[in-house]
């Protein structure tokens, strides 16, 4: 039974999560392909917001440290190269940022609310 299960089943959810993520590529194509005959200046606005984000990581990363601080500096984490470092550091950086805009938008919008 635990062969099956290593053998058979876990290749296959692994396969399954390259499948959905596909058919989410996909999905996300068709909608802006569709949208594009009913609203384009809409759908134009969505997707220079996308490439902004896109814009924003990759600043981030370009200037984030691919050194090894903190708990990554031990010795059992010598195999995690500087490349690995500086992805997960752009990230969390970028993270923190998106959800400090966030928060910073919603006060915004409440406060514009609290006026209009």
């Amino acid at each position: 039974m635990e062969s099956i299960l290593t053998n058979y089943l876990l290749p296959a959810g692994i396969y399954l999560i390259f499948i959905a993520f596909a058919t989410v590529i996909a999905m996300a194509l068709w909608q802006v392909v569709k949208d594009f005959t009913h609203d384009p200046v809409g759908t134009a606005k969505s997707m220079a917001g996308v490439f902004a984000l896109i814009v924003i990581v990759l600043i981030i990363w370009q200037f984030s440290s691919p050194e090894k601080t903190g708990i990554f500096a031990k010795s059992k984490y010598a195999d995690i190269s500087g490349g690995v470092m500086k992805f997960v550091g752009a990230g969390n950086t970028a993270a923190v940022l998106m959800i400090v805009a966030s928060i910073v938008t919603l006060i915004g919008s409440e406060i514009y609310n609290i006026f209009k």
